[in-house]
């Protein structure tokens, strides 16, 4: 965890700093410059971590979770969307609603960044987002498996799939 070089320490940063100690986080104190190249500009509020990139699950993951836990899948797909905070919102309403994961394409799409992860308000910790190489084929590999089925979507564009 870097922690920025005079940081006010108030309960919130003694509590972060508390919790990387118990957890073995190691702790590098950085001049608070250093700390805002490092997050590319993004508030920090004096401390960041370095996680390793989001690991996406496979589409078939998604189906396969709901079905072994005796559920009917709840999938929510996505195209055309390229602003990753609308891509951590839809996350944190598929979460809300019970879904069982995002289906995102893999060229043109926004991705799983901080940015995203921040919107999703925590709903990506629970919430597996997958790739897929063409959202079309996916999609039709579900369905001839009879794990999705087609609902009228509100919006002109494309179908939402229960």
């Amino acid at each position: 965890m870097y922690v920025a070089s005079r940081i006010d320490h108030d309960d919130r940063v003694r509590e972060a700093l508390k919790t990387a100690q118990q957890r073995g986080i190691p702790l590098l104190e950085t001049p608070r410059g250093e700390l805002d190249r490092l997050t590319d500009g993004a508030i920090h509020q004096g401390l960041a971590v370095q996680v390793p990139p989001y690991s996406y699950a496979h589409p078939s993951d998604l189906v396969e979770a709901a079905v072994d836990a005796g559920q009917a899948p709840l999938i929510v797909a996505l195209d055309g969307i390229t602003d990753p905070r609308n891509l951590g919102a839809v996350v944190r309403s598929a979460a809300a609603f019970g879904g069982h994961g995002v289906i995102v394409p893999e060229r043109r799409a926004a991705g799983m960044t901080a940015s995203a992860w921040k919107t999703s308000a925590g709903a990506a910790a629970r919430l597996p987002v997958a790739r897929a190489v063409n959202l079309t084929r996916a999609l039709e590999q579900a369905q001839a498996g009879r794990l999705l089925r087609d609902r009228p979507r509100h919006g002109r564009r494309g179908r939402a799939c229960r």
